[in-house]
């Protein structure tokens, strides 16, 4: 029988609960093979008690600069969308200062005309 230790040892699970399991095991089936004694190996399945999922996160931190930043977001259409919506979010609760974001508004009106000249939105 497989033993049921908890947390599970790494590497392949034991098959046997012991060493003298695992022997009485082999005579068996030496003595089957000798043609002593019938053997019937039965698989048994059960059903676990719970899923355990383990998740290793790594982070590292990086000094980039905003043009670094830029390119990096660009990569990932998650992380423009990321951007996107959360500036649509600012703007929409009104915390989004004119006056301090007036540059990022005007990037803001250059892409909507530039996907308007594109085709890739209404309007």
């Amino acid at each position: 029988m497989p033993s049921s230790t908890w947390p599970p040892k790494p590497g392949r699970p034991s098959i046997w609960c012991s060493q003298q399991c695992r022997r009485a095991a082999y005579e068996e089936r030496r003595a089957a093979k000798n043609g002593a004694v019938s053997v019937r190996v039965e698989v048994v399945e059960k059903p676990i008690e719970r899923i355990v999922e383990r998740v290793r996160i790594e982070t590292q931190e990086v000094h980039s600069s905003p043009a670094e930043a830029a390119q990096i977001v660009l990569k990932s259409p998650r992380a423009c969308r990321t951007v996107l919506e959360s500036l649509a979010a600012e703007a929409d609760s009104g915390r989004l200062n004119a006056a301090a974001h007036a540059p990022t508004l005007r990037a803001a009106q250059r892409l909507l005309d530039s996907l308007r000249r594109a085709r890739l939105i209404d309007g």
